[in-house]
């Protein structure tokens, strides 16, 4: 029970960071929706989704890689701690270099002509934000779950005051004052792009921030030690790029694969603006799966060895669910409200807005699935994690390919929804083989199970505000009066057998 308290507090600070850090982000939306057409927003919505899968080639599993090997040998983490420096530092060398040398034939195949310079500041974001990676992994390590948020809000509140000065203050004080000095840094034809400068300079202070760590970094790569770092990191890198094309793949295709004129009055550049947009508005169960994933990868690793592991990975599993349910429902309620805050009554944004709910329920089958790949990290078969995860990807592609162009940019939601649930299905019954977790497979299939129901009720239904409120708080008193029964008297059957 106490591994199960540090794990919540844990969670608890990597959540109030991370969704304060992506609250903060995510009011950038309605500026982003106010000052770009979709058209214009579409470009933000793609490359982003590239800086996702890229991000993966940058850090190569690293992460992982270094929980896993020091969480078992102490002596050597600072030694690890150096070579996963080094190896990404040469990583992003290569990679880097690489698009900065084709950034203009990218930008062109992108049907970006003469942005190339876009590619070259995406690569630079890339490499800050790789290089971070593993001083952010020794502060989850080391449980200094308080400076991480300190670091990472920095970043954030940055990001979004030079946004606030290049898309807001700088052109209108440029109209007031033509001749002000401030003029050298504004260009009207950089439109999105000074969202993409924003983010370079941000993230060019983890380079200010991890000073002192890189500075006593003994930079060198030992081939005997990073042999083993490979074979354990290499097919996390195909497990966590299956992932990405499971939650990106539509934002790098759409407006490829739907039809011209599919919706009418609309571009598919239009369509892929206003889809990323309301796939943003899903963004509250990616942050609680992000901020339990923060804390629960150092959690399972270093509770390995405890002889009840597999009970706290099943109760943790069934919290995270119950949790999970919750939001789901929760959001759905409130969602109608949320959209015209952030997008206006008559904004074209709407147009997308019943993709979000399906998006949610895909966002908790993926923290489902997170929760799940406890058994191949600790019995070091990645190779079945990425294995799995190629099987997650092609579904998502087939079906993206399939419905996109029958029932539009709903085709990708539904795609999404899909392969993570296969996915977790998948590894349950592998897992079932090499490291057999008891997990309470009626309660998580009930609470999974009304929260969908509840959900598809509530967001279809065409009474009144209130009417819609009380029929959503009714089941939201329901769920947490059965949820409180279900875990009490499990509570007590754990006293009556002890």
């Amino acid at each position: 029970m106490e591994q199960l308290k540090r794990l919540v507090g844990d969670t608890a600070i990597y959540g109030v960071s991370s969704i304060l850090g992506r609250l903060l982000n995510w009011l950038l939306v309605p500026l982003y929706v106010r000052y770009y057409s979709p058209g214009e927003y579409a470009l933000v919505v793609e490359l982003f989704a590239y800086l996702a899968l890229f991000n993966v080639l940058f850090t190569f599993g690293f992460e992982t890689a270094y929980f896993r090997f020091t969480s078992n040998q102490k002596e050597s983490n600072e030694r690890y701690f150096d070579l996963a420096v080094s190896s990404i530092m040469v990583n992003c060398l290569l990679l880097g270099g690489g698009l900065v040398y084709f950034a203009d034939q990218i930008a062109s195949l992108l049907l970006y002509e003469g942005k190339g310079y876009l590619i070259i500041w995406c690569a630079f974001i890339l490499s800050f934000d790789a290089i971070a990676a593993i001083p952010f992994a020794r502060l989850r390590l080391r449980r200094q779950g308080k400076r991480f948020a300190t670091y990472k809000l920095i970043n954030i509140c940055l990001n979004i005051m030079l946004n606030l000065f290049f898309i807001v203050y700088l052109p209108s004080h440029i109209a007031q004052n033509p001749q002000s000095m401030l003029s050298a840094f504004y260009f009207p034809s950089l439109g999105v792009g000074y969202v993409f400068l924003s983010y370079l300079i941000a993230n060019a202070t983890y380079l200010l921030i991890f000073y002192g760590d890189f500075r006593k970094v003994t930079y060198r790569i030992s081939l005997k030690m990073i042999r083993p770092l490979l074979a354990y990191s290499a097919p996390l890198v195909v497990l966590q790029l299956a992932g990405m094309i499971n939650e990106m793949f539509s934002r790098q295709s759409l407006k490829y694969i739907l039809p011209r004129g599919f919706y009418p009055g609309f571009t598919n550049a239009d369509i892929l603006g206003i889809f990323g947009a309301c796939f943003k508005l899903s963004i509250f169960m990616t942050l609680a799966v992000q901020a339990y994933k923060f804390a629960f990868e150092p959690f399972f690793f270093s509770n390995s060895k405890e002889p009840n592991s597999k009970e706290l990975y099943a109760k943790a599993m069934n919290g995270f669910i119950i949790f999970g349910g919750l939001s789901w429902m929760s959001i759905s309620l409130v969602l109608p409200e949320l959209a015209l805050v952030i997008f206006g009554k008559s904004s074209p944004y709407l147009q997308g807005l019943q993709i979000v709910p399906v998006l949610l329920g895909a966002g908790l089958l993926m923290g489902i699935f997170y929760n799940l790949s406890v058994w191949y990290k600790l019995t070091d078969r990645t190779l079945s994690g990425a294995v799995i995860s190629i099987i997650g990807a092609i579904i998502t592609i087939v079906l993206n390919v399939v419905l996109i162009p029958v029932i539009g940019f709903m085709g990708s939601a539904w795609a999404s929804l899909v392969s993570w649930l296969l996915m977790s299905l998948l590894s349950y019954f592998m897992g079932r083989k090499y490291y057999p977790i008891n997990y309470d497979l009626p309660k998580a299939a009930f609470y999974l199970i009304y929260a969908a129901v509840a959900s598809l009720v509530i967001v279809n239904s065409i009474d009144s505000i209130g009417s819609r409120y009380l029929l959503g708080i009714g089941f939201l008193i329901v769920y947490l009066s059965v949820v409180y029964w279900l875990e009490m008297r499990g509570q007590q059957k754990e006293l009556d057998n002890g």
